[in-house]
């Protein structure tokens, strides 16, 4: 893993940005609001140094690049990297019977859709993501994300640069629902 102050160093190593007409044909976006729990010290160390209220991980040819506020940037070459797990917590799905919400949630309308039309006392928490990525010199940088950017997560990690690292896991989503 690399950490650098300076946002071009990394066009060597891992190549250059995807332009937007190749992120379009793969369907390949950044991925935001990432919170590190865990990962190697000068990673850690750097995130408290500057505390970044957010944190983007992006896609390039050769590795991961994320960066932490304007300046700060880490990268992770798809090399060292031995598996990427992701893991999604059950939703909370508790709606009030003969509410709207109760009626649509069960005719089996997804829940996407069905969550816009709760009102007072229906209950839907999106259940937490947790992402692992393992690297091949035994240390992991560990996030978490909120669990209703669970659609977006599938796609930025299954894309054709990270799809033969990536192993998604979904815990039973009818575990906490009425």
């Amino acid at each position: 893993m690399n950490i650098s102050f300076k946002a071009n160093s990394f066009d060597k190593v891992l190549g250059a940005e995807l332009s937007i007409r190749e992120r379009m044909q793969i369907k390949v976006y950044g991925l935001g609001h990432l919170n590190i729990t865990s990962g190697p010290e000068e990673l850690i160390t750097e995130i408290r140094k500057h505390n970044p209220s957010r944190i983007h991980l992006d896609q390039r040819p050769n590795g991961l690049v994320g960066r932490l506020g304007d300046k700060l940037t880490f990268s992770v070459q798809y090399d060292k990297i031995d598996q990427i797990e992701i893991i999604k917590e059950p939703d909370n799905i508790e709606p009030f019977p003969f509410t709207p919400f109760w009626f649509l949630y069960n005719i089996g309308l997804p829940i996407k859709y069905a969550r816009w039309t709760r009102i007072r006392g229906d209950t839907y928490h999106a259940g937490e993501l947790t992402g692992i990525i393992k690297l091949k010199d035994n240390q992991r940088i560990e996030f978490n994300l909120d669990g209703n950017m669970f659609e977006a997560v599938k796609t930025f990690f299954s894309s054709k640069f990270l799809s033969s690292f990536s192993e998604i896991k979904e815990i039973d989503t009818e575990a906490n629902t009425m």
